[in-house]
C-alpha cells in the first residue's frame, strides 16, 4: 500500500504519516524502484493503531512510550493507567464545560432581564452585579 492509500484508509494525513515513520512509530516501511514509500501489513497495522490511540487523546510522545514497551503485562499495565487517566481528564474537562453551559445560560438571561434597559445595559449586567457606570454624577 502507498502513502497516499494508507493516509485515505485511516484518515490521516500524509504528512502525519511521514511524521510517524520519521520519529520509528511506523516500521516495515519500504521503498519501490522509484523512492515512493510502501507500506508493509505491519506498517499498516501500526498506523491504525497509532490513529486509534491518537482518537482516543493520547499525544504522540505517549504513543512512542507505549509502542517502546515490551508486550504483555507491562503494557497492558501501562495502557490500564493511561487510560484511567484519560477517563479522569475527560470527565474534569466535562465538569468545566458544564459549568460554562450553566454560566451561559444565567449571562444570557442577564441579558434580558426587565431591570435592565437597552438604553443603560453594559457588561456588568452579564454578572448581574450592581452597575453604576451609567450612574450621573
Amino acid at each position: 500500500m502507498n502513502i497516499g492509500e494508507l493516509a485515505q484508509v485511516i484518515k490521516v494525513s500524509k504528512k502525519s504519516l511521514r511524521y510517524y515513520e520519521s520519529i520509528g512509530l511506523i516500521p516495515g516501511v519500504l521503498r519501490s524502484e522509484n523512492g515512493y514509500r510502501v507500506y508493509t501489513r505491519l506498517a499498516v497495522k501500526r498506523a491504525k493503531i497509532i490513529t486509534s490511540l491518537r482518537s482516543l487523546g493520547l499525544s504522540v510522545k505517549m504513543i512512542k512510550k507505549l509502542v517502546e514497551l515490551q508486550g504483555g503485562e507491562q503494557i497492558r499495565n501501562q495502557l490500564q493507567e493511561v487510560f484511567e487517566e484519560r477517563r479522569h481528564n475527560i470527565l474534569f474537562q466535562i465538569s468545566i464545560l458544564q459549568q460554562q453551559q450553566n454560566d451561559l445560560g444565567v449571562w444570557s438571561g442577564n441579558i434580558f432581564n426587565e431591570k435592565i434597559t437597552p438604553r443603560n445595559f453594559c457588561l456588568c449586567a452579564l454578572t448581574d452585579q450592581n452597575c453604576d457606570c451609567y450612574a450621573i454624577k
